[in-house]
């Protein structure tokens, strides 16, 4: 569903041509796809967002803004069959011969790294580190910048993962779902 009224869609142009000048190097270094942009979610106010995805032989790669909460995130997504997006992918690992799909945020997490100001840019996270105000604040404010710090925190924490080795998906699934699981 499209309604131009929406904010989100007269912004989202901006989002993708600064997602996509920060990302290229998927394309230059990786040998990426470009696969396209959305902007999904219109009718629910919390849900709306759009994304620039990328293809990749054993992985996706998806950069998001959240509009409703503020932030914009960077997904990874298990491909099991070369150069195909699954319909969907499970973040929890509920099941089992789902592909999965992890974050960037997770991923400094996980490496001790989640205080890195590249990643705390790009607002909440799993840790919730900034109120939804902030987030909207520094998103409205600085969104080229996020949107590079993020970029240079995928190649520094998810190069292997770029690279197509997914390995590591198994034990950042289980690390997620322990995070998100804590009282």
């Amino acid at each position: 569903m499209s309604d131009v009224s929406h904010p989100l869609t007269q912004r989202a142009p901006t989002f993708f041509a600064l997602a996509q000048a920060s990302f290229h190097f998927l394309k230059e270094q990786y040998g990426y796809q470009f696969e396209r942009t959305t902007v999904a979610d219109l009718q629910y106010a919390v849900d709306a967002h759009a994304s620039v995805s990328y293809l990749g032989e054993r992985v996706a790669v998806d950069v998001a803004w959240m509009y409703a909460e503020g932030y914009i995130s960077v997904g990874f997504v298990e491909l099991r069959t070369p150069w195909v997006r699954p319909a969907q992918a499970d973040s929890l690992h509920v099941d089992r011969d789902m592909p999965l799909a992890i974050s960037l945020d997770t991923l400094a997490t996980m490496a001790g790294q989640a205080k890195d100001p590249d990643v705390l840019l790009h607002g909440r996270g799993l840790l919730g580190r900034r109120s939804l105000e902030a987030c909207r604040r520094l998103v409205d404010t600085n969104m080229a910048g996020v949107i590079e710090g993020l970029a240079r925190a995928t190649r520094r924490y998810a190069a292997d993962i770029l690279a197509g080795d997914t390995s590591r998906f198994p034990e950042v699934v289980r690390f997620h779902a322990q995070e998100v699981s804590r009282p």
